[in-house]
């Protein structure tokens, strides 16, 4: 350590604003390349999300989907209605037709 303080202490004006010169543009390219990495991540992110918001149904063609749902219940409850009237009249018919 005392062989460092005494070339630092030996540097001149220039040497040490050569220093700190470098030491500068060493801490500008690491972070100048941590900024650039970071927004390509950011970028990358974005690109990703917006694709995936592409492929969600917007809110017309949501309620177009709520909307057959609904038909669709509809038409399953008037179809089972119609089911058991129709077993129940099977039903009835086949009881006739065992005691005649």
């Amino acid at each position: 350590m005392a062989a460092d303080a005494y070339t630092i202490s030996m540097k001149t004006d220039k040497e040490w604003q050569q220093f700190v010169d470098r030491a500068i543009e060493r801490a500008v390219g690491f972070y100048d390349g941590k900024t650039k990495h970071d927004i390509s991540l950011v970028i990358e992110a974005t690109d990703y999300i917006s694709q995936e918001l592409a492929r969600k149904p917007d809110r017309e063609e949501f309620d177009e989907l709520k909307a057959d749902v609904a038909t669709l219940k509809h038409a399953f409850k008037a179809t089972n209605q119609d089911l058991r009237q129709l077993t129940d009249r099977v039903g009835s018919i086949e009881t006739k037709l065992q005691y005649a």
